[in-house]
């Protein structure tokens, strides 16, 4: 038995993923599209990922900069990711106590 909270976890991976099979656009991982299914994981909010929000630059930011915090957030939300499919594995990889 896995946890419900795995359970449904899985269920919104295999929702997204589907989307983006069907959708041909190119999304970046912080696009709403994405981010927000990321967000509502049980294993992401259990991380304390759901400081990410990304922000549109105003005129007083300079393009650059705003394009570094761009690329780290995606960084930082490829990682959360990351670790909460492996937590998901870690979690399908128990024995079963029956």
């Amino acid at each position: 038995m896995i946890p419900d909270e795995v359970f449904h976890d899985i269920e919104h991976l295999i929702k997204l993923r589907n989307q983006l099979n069907h959708d041909a656009t190119e999304y970046q991982f912080t696009d709403p599209q994405i981010l927000a299914p990321i967000k509502a994981l049980n294993l992401v909010k259990k991380m304390g990922m759901l400081h990410l929000n990304v922000v549109e630059p105003d005129d007083d930011i300079d393009l650059s900069f705003y394009h570094l915090q761009l690329q780290r957030q995606q960084q930082v939300i490829k990682s959360g990711l990351s670790l909460a499919i492996i937590q998901i594995c870690n979690a399908l990889n128990k024995d079963s106590p029956f």
